[in-house]
């Protein structure tokens, strides 16, 4: 057994606490957890055994099922996937006669709460443990919330502690995990780091092609980003072709748009050459018969395969053992890109190996200081040296996620028929994982959500859904938390290939690449939500949303290191320690390595080198000191001001006794699903907890004025 298989045995066979289990990928985290677990229940009385797990993805639960059914079926335990490609008949079974493990994601547990929520106690009754696999996909998120208040109304519906056992990568702080697994008490954390493989690394960057040398685009289509960049494309498209076309790899290209552009263009060089494709496209949007084929594919021994993918297959689904990660572009978090390599070199002997890529712009007379620092390269290599060091980003759940405590009301009301506010007070606040709000917050929320009639007072005093809040629940949709859009759905003689979001505007004629193929658009279903295609030769790559990925300060810190750094990293080769030559140069002609700042014309650029929610905050507070500003993650942008005058405002927000006061007319957005139907006064203080880092930001004031001064004196002495 490994190391982690070993120490959780006598941990969760008592069933007397809660346990975490953090180890690398492919150390056998669902063995570790589910031998001691069957072990257990299969000395029970039959009707008393029973496993909830909770998986982040569908795909996860489909390839959970085939695990553990193979080793379920000896002990005639049945396993139950659970989701929305799961028959009626099927889920009908389960609820019928509640034995066995039951498979299922954070959305299909509130389906059952809202829509079955006074069977719960019956169907839950018997309940051994609860495993939450790929634990850290789930912290810091609105879906970690919804869980963590999902399984607490769950021990209070069948009125018992129930173990839970936490399957996660290893993280920064493990402590954190833990309390996200149960705040309030003990969790026996099993922290099971890799032994450490060796690793083979590389770092090639590429020049984009200048508008004097155009370049050949492979694809025959534009590229989803850039046009000037498809030249530096293709020539990394070519060189992933040549070291990946003969074995199975993963290639995470950043965005859907750039799957799908890699993917055309990969499966092109395969038909240039005569070859079967060897490349297959694999992301949230395509149908689940495609990710299925593909990961198909990654598992037939008998011939090479490559998924281009995003994220899908960063987390634990069964591909079995790749030879290589291409990791195209900056990565915006360290734990992803050791998440993505813990997928290569796992068979006893292999290495692991990640090629990264890196497009550089060629830098002209005209070309502003921040292009000339390079910053999407010189972040892959912060990002490299912090794998290298072992370093990876702490997880965060501290956030007070009041749109999802929103949700959790209606869900809750839901589910009793009607609740008194002190019932779901003490539900979901005082006992349960939404904290932060006093009791006068929380009686505020409740009359605004009476405000838009999502609830209504009974005759009775207690709380009962409103017209709205019926017409909400009612949906499917209500049970996600996060913001949904509409979307089309495109098929091809009737087979689905996948979605689109309505967002966009797609017309008949119109040719798009999508799947890693070429389609022309036949007809577009407005009613039926439907697009159909045909097989085409040429179009476009479809356009996707996504939200940024907000970086943490130790990248920014290490990029800032690299810069001034003389280090040569051997990984790299010699066009990207030319560019980080260059990098380093403009850095220190520009005297940053000294100064925060740089005039440039009549406007400022403030180097903040902090994470992106420092950087947003002091962008926020000068915003509100009417200056203009523009931020750019790791610096600001203000507009017609000089340093002297900048000191001056700085020095102005020093001096206020309650900077936050700043922010008192500051309008925060609605990004959250249930933001519309918070009273003001919390939405600003949820924006704030979970986008602003207001200590932090009045710190890196404090420093920006010293270090004016200090150079203004070094300026006088001069």
């Amino acid at each position: 057994m490994h190391d982690a298989q070993e120490r959780a045995i006598p941990a969760i066979l008592p069933a007397d606490k809660d346990v975490l289990i953090g180890a690398s990928t492919a150390a056998g985290k669902t063995e570790a957890a589910f031998l001691p677990i069957l072990s257990r229940i299969i000395e029970l009385p039959a009707d008393e055994q029973l496993v909830l797990q909770i998986s982040p993805l569908k795909a996860l639960i489909n390839d959970q099922y085939d695990r553990l059914q193979s080793i379920c079926d000896r002990f005639e335990l049945p396993v139950y996937p659970w989701h929305g490609d799961i028959t009626s008949s099927r889920k009908q079974q389960f609820q019928k006669t509640p034995r066995g493990i039951l498979l299922i994601t954070p959305e299909s547990l509130e389906a059952m709460f809202v829509n079955r929520g006074s069977q719960i106690p019956r169907i839950f009754a018997n309940l051994q443990y609860v495993v939450v696999d790929e634990l850290h996909s789930f912290i810091g998120e609105e879906r970690g919330r919804q869980l963590q208040s999902l399984l607490h109304r769950l021990e209070l519906a069948i009125g018992r502690f129930v173990p839970r056992v936490g399957l996660s990568a290893t993280l920064g702080d493990m402590n954190l995990a833990a309390e996200f697994l149960r705040a309030d008490r003990q969790v026996c954390i099993i922290d099971s780091p890799s032994a450490g493989g060796s690793l083979l690394l590389s770092l090639k960057a590429y020049y984009e092609p200048t508008a004097e040398k155009p370049k050949e685009n492979l694809s025959e289509q534009n590229h989803p980003d850039d046009d000037d960049e498809v030249g530096a494309i293709d020539d990394i498209a070519r060189h992933i072709y040549k070291t990946t076309k003969d074995s199975k790899n993963l290639i995470f290209p950043n965005s859907r748009q750039n799957v799908e552009y890699y993917a055309d263009v990969l499966r092109s060089l395969c038909e240039g050459e005569g070859r079967p494709n060897a490349y297959w496209p694999h992301h949230g949007n395509l149908s689940k018969e495609l990710r299925q084929e593909v990961e198909a594919n990654l598992k037939d021994p008998s011939r090479p395969a490559n998924a281009v993918c995003t994220s899908t297959l960063e987390m634990g689904v069964d591909i079995g053992s790749v030879k290589s990660i291409a990791q195209v572009g900056r990565p915006s978090k360290v734990s992803s890109l050791r998440q993505r390599l813990g997928r290569s070199g796992r068979r006893k002997g292999e290495s692991s190996i990640l090629r990264a890529y890196s497009m550089c712009k060629q830098i002209k007379p005209e070309s502003s200081l921040v292009e000339q620092l390079h910053t999407d390269l010189i972040q892959m290599i912060a990002c490299i040296q912090l794998l290298l060091r072992g370093w990876y980003e702490p997880p965060s759940s501290t956030q007070p996620h009041l749109s999802t405590l929103v949700h959790q009301v209606l869900s809750s009301i839901s589910q009793h028929s009607s609740r008194t506010v002190k019932a779901l007070w003490n539900d979901l606040i005082a006992t349960g994982p939404h904290k932060g709000l006093d009791k006068g917050e929380f009686g505020a929320l409740i009359r605004e959500l009476g405000k838009h009639d999502l609830i209504m007072q009974d005759s009775d005093g207690s709380l009962i859904l409103g017209i709205t809040g019926e017409k909400f629940t009612n949906s499917y949709e209500f049970y996600t938390v996060f913001p949904l859009s509409e979307e089309y759905r495109i098929e091809c003689n009737g087979r689905a290939i996948g979605t689109i979001t309505k967002e966009l505007l797609v017309n008949p004629g119109q040719k798009i690449v999508f799947a890693g193929r070429r389609w022309t658009v036949i007809e577009v279903h407005q009613k039926e939500g439907i697009i159909s295609v045909e097989r085409a030769r040429g179009g476009q790559v479809v356009r996707f949303g996504g939200s940024l990925v907000s970086v943490h300060d130790k990248v920014r810190a290490e990029m800032r290191a690299v810069l001034e750094s003389n280090e040569q990293y051997q990984y790299a080769d010699s066009t990207a320690l030319e560019v980080l030559a260059n990098a380093r140069n403009a850095y220190r002609k520009a005297g940053l390595a000294e100064a925060f700042l740089y005039q440039t014309g009549k406007d400022l650029l403030v180097f903040t080198w902090t994470g992106d929610v420092i950087t947003q905050t002091l962008g926020y507070l000068l915003s509100e000191m009417g200056l203009q500003v523009s931020i750019g993650g790791f610096f600001i942008e203000v507009l017609s001001i000089t340093a002297d005058e900048f000191l001056k405002v700085l020095e102005e927000i020093e001096s206020i006794v309650n900077p936050e006061s700043l922010l008192d007319k500051f309008d925060p957005p609605e990004t959250n699903r249930w933001d519309w139907a918070l009273p003001k006064d919390l939405l600003k203080k949820d924006f704030m907890a979970r986008s602003c880092d207001m200590e932090s930001a009045l710190e890196l004031t404090k420093k920006l004025i010293s270090s004016i001064a200090q150079r203004s004196e070094q300026s006088e002495d001069f």
